[in-house]
């Protein structure tokens, strides 16, 4: 995804300046407002195609090979807009992926303040994700890197980056975790076996 002469796109200045105007604006509920909300923006959406739809909730992803930014994705929930998603830098250099990532997470405490909630994973394995709140929107980011693998990343390192509605979001979440069935044993790091059926 990076341009001619190592150039980053999207840059770490034009993600941190989206971020902060996507947070900043009056939040669209509906379809059309959505798509007003993405024009305004430049957010590409043409041929969109709806991934999931599960518990009031519909997944859409779009974008394609050539644009300038990743396929954007995007979350419903009951016909009302919830965030917004990237994978931004797959397929740069292992090491330039984590730092425009901390590039990105230093923006973005400058416009949010620390992350509420941050979880790092140092050495190696080096990754980490952060979550911030502000006005009402969230802005959850994660340094993915598969495994490594005799000094190597298993895959290649990507940003994964969400711009949500704090409430929408949190109603998403908690129709999903009532919909799922309860999980026991090793899922939950008990090794201990069940007895019966769960």
């Amino acid at each position: 995804m990076g341009g001619d002469g190592g150039q980053v796109v999207p840059s770490v200045e034009e993600v941190a300046r989206l971020v902060g105007e996507l947070v900043d604006s009056e939040w669209p509920t509906t379809q059309s407002e959505r798509s007003a909300w993405f024009e305004r923006h430049g957010i590409a959406a043409e041929g969109a195609e709806r991934l999931r739809s599960e518990h009031g909730s519909e997944t859409w992803h779009s974008g394609g090979p050539g644009a300038p930014w990743p396929a954007v994705g995007w979350h419903v929930f009951e016909n009302e807009f919830v965030g917004i998603s990237w994978f931004l830098w797959h397929g740069l250099s292992e090491d330039v992926v984590p730092e425009l990532a901390e590039e990105l997470r230093a923006r973005l405490v400058e416009m949010a303040g620390e992350p509420m909630d941050e979880i790092r994973r140092e050495g190696e394995d080096y990754r980490f994700t952060a979550y911030w709140q502000t006005g009402g929107r969230s802005i959850d980011m994660y340094l993915h890197g598969g495994p490594v693998l005799e000094g190597q990343f298993h895959e290649h390192p990507v940003v994964q980056l969400h711009v949500d509605h704090v409430e929408r979001a949190r109603r998403a979440d908690e129709t999903a975790a009532r919909a799922q069935p309860v999980v026991r044993g090793r899922a939950l790091g008990d090794d201990a076996p069940t007895s019966g059926p769960p």
